[in-house]
C-alpha cells in the first residue's frame, strides 16, 4: 500500500483516521468494496447516529461536501 507500517498500524488501534486516498488503496489490497471496511464498525442507536452525520455535514464547506459525496457513493454501492 506504500505506507508506513506503523501507520497502518495506528489507522488499525483507531489512533489515526485514514485519508480517503488511505481507505481507497485498503480496499484495493484486500480486495473488498469500501463498504466492507466499514461495515464491521459498531452502530449504537442508529438515531443518534444519523443526528452526528448531519450534524457534520451542516458543518461541512464545499470541497468537503464532494468528498463526503464520494465516500458515501462508494459506501452506499
Amino acid at each position: 500500500m506504500e505506507i508506513d507500517p506503523k501507520y497502518l498500524s495506528s489507522i488499525e488501534r483507531g489512533r489515526e483516521n485514514p485519508t480517503l486516498n488511505i481507505l481507497i488503496k485498503l480496499s484495493h489490497a484486500l480486495e473488498v468494496d469500501m463498504g466492507e471496511i466499514f461495515s464491521d464498525l459498531p452502530l449504537e442507536d442508529p438515531n443518534r447516529k444519523k443526528a452526528m452525520v448531519l450534524s457534520l455535514l451542516n458543518e461541512a464547506d464545499g470541497d468537503q461536501l464532494k468528498l463526503i459525496y464520494k465516500v458515501l457513493t462508494a459506501i452506499m454501492r
